[in-house]
């Protein structure tokens, strides 16, 4: 079975994902130090891990985990010895606590055309021409087949003034699919109705890397008239969970790349429950019973013969936009990246609760740098101009809330908020301001 063709039966499936998740814990508990200290210390060996119900054997790994080792011994985590031929990339930092992971090229390629492979699922055409805002670290150069008009992409950056993006959409060619993170589709509905800008609306429009919240998502899909279809990913295990127009809302689980559990948690209220991961494609930085911080919608449903398990709903990275105080929006990534990859940092989360003044607030790490705050200043007023007052406030200990798990957010405006629910835009507004 090839990672691009679709399920043909649960019976493969099932069989799929357990010969790979036997294959991914024999090589964790033989090549990496982490791993197998881990599974000594609950008495557990791979031939003890037979079947998918044995993945209750296996104790969780947390984030913090995963930051201390890499921290301290990084080549103790990893199954081979990492070069610069292999792929690496730094997670989000959206949960404030940022990690490195590490795959082969071809382990990179099965990830990426696992996500591939759910678009198609989604509706996409290889044919289709895509609008695509990211974080630059996403931006990859022309791909060879694009040439010959196949899955044709026009990146654009986070960092790239909204105004100016949709000055060059409106004059290209209609595209089929737009496809950005749900704060940067929410910035650009706003910046196109406060200023009347009139743009060719997409077929479908996707939304991944943060949780799509209700009055984003209502705001998005009135603009343009068509539901948003969300996937569930992360750099950790790649896709999870994505919808189709044919989903009803709910999320489907690609079973033969990933494993998705949903485990109890007693501070989560209305039935969510705690999202745990393995992925399943990734040998070189395993990733077995992760509980990742992200929070589902009740339980893991498998009706008899689908080919996919669903579920409600996911709740990952919440992020706002942020916004200057001449009404212009700064992108939360934007923000974000700011802190991510700065040393000296734990932990962090950047709230807005007026216009004018963005507060920081830092748990700091042992190797924290007076310059530090110097350069986080610097990099705030650059995004936000001199007008914006910009307050750092150390903090011993910077976790989210008990009594409020899944509404914590790294980047939180209220302003934003404000925006979402007291404008949102109108099929009607919509359809005259905008070219069919």
């Amino acid at each position: 079975m090839t990672v691009l063709s679709l399920p043909k039966s649960r019976r493969r499936v099932e069989r799929l994902r357990v010969r790979r998740f036997r294959k991914l814990v024999r090589r964790a508990y033989q090549k990496s130090v982490f791993y197998r200290d881990l599974y000594d210390s609950a008495g557990v060996r791979p031939r003890d891990i037979r079947r998918i119900e044995d993945l209750d054997r296996l104790p969780f790994v947390q984030r913090e985990d995963l930051r201390r080792v890499l921290e301290r011994d990084p080549a103790s985590l990893y199954t081979r010895r990492v070069t610069k031929r292999y792929w690496t990339q730094t997670t989000s930092g959206s949960t404030g606590v940022p990690i490195t992971i590490a795959a082969t090229r071809w382990e990179r390629r099965r990830i990426l055309l696992g996500i591939l492979r759910t678009y198609r699922i989604a509706g996409m055409s290889f044919f289709d021409r895509h609008i695509v805002i990211k974080d630059p670290i996403d931006i990859r150069s022309q791909a060879f087949i694009e040439r010959f008009g196949l899955l044709r992409h026009r990146y654009f950056s986070i960092y790239d003034p909204m105004p100016e993006i949709l000055a060059e959409i409106s004059v290209e060619p209609r595209a089929a699919i737009l496809r950005s993170m749900p704060s940067d589709l929410a910035n650009l509905v706003q910046t196109a109705e406060s200023n009347g800008i009139r743009f060719p609306l997409p077929r479908l429009v996707f939304s991944d890397s943060e949780t799509l919240d209700k009055p984003t998502r209502n705001s998005i899909e009135n603009f343009f008239g068509t539901p948003v279809l969300d996937f569930y990913a992360n750099t950790e295990t790649g896709i999870a969970a994505f919808q189709t127009p044919d989903s009803n809302g709910r999320y489907l689980i690609p079973e033969d790349l990933v494993i998705l559990e949903t485990v109890t948690n007693p501070l989560l209220q209305d039935g969510d429950t705690d999202i745990v991961l393995t992925g399943l494609l990734n040998r070189t930085t395993p990733i077995i019973r992760y509980r990742i911080g992200d929070v589902a919608d009740g339980r893991v449903c498998r009706d008899q013969g689908a080919p996919f398990s669903n579920i409600d709903g996911v709740h990952g990275k919440y992020l706002d936009f942020l916004v200057r105080t001449d009404g212009s929006i700064v992108s939360s990534h934007a923000a974000k990246q700011n802190l991510t990859h700065v040393p000296g940092i734990e932990k962090f989360q950047v709230q807005q609760q007026e216009i004018g003044r963005v507060v920081i607030r830092i748990q700091r790490a042992s190797d924290w740098l007076d310059s530090t705050e110097v350069r986080i200043r610097s990099d705030f007023a650059r995004d936000f101009g001199s007008d914006t007052e910009i307050n750092i406030e150390f903090v011993e200990s910077l976790s989210k809330e008990t009594n409020n798990y899944r509404k914590f957010k790294v980047v939180e405006s209220k302003v934003s908020q404000e925006l979402l629910t007291s404008n949102p835009c109108s099929s009607e507004m919509n359809s005259t301001k905008n070219v069919p």
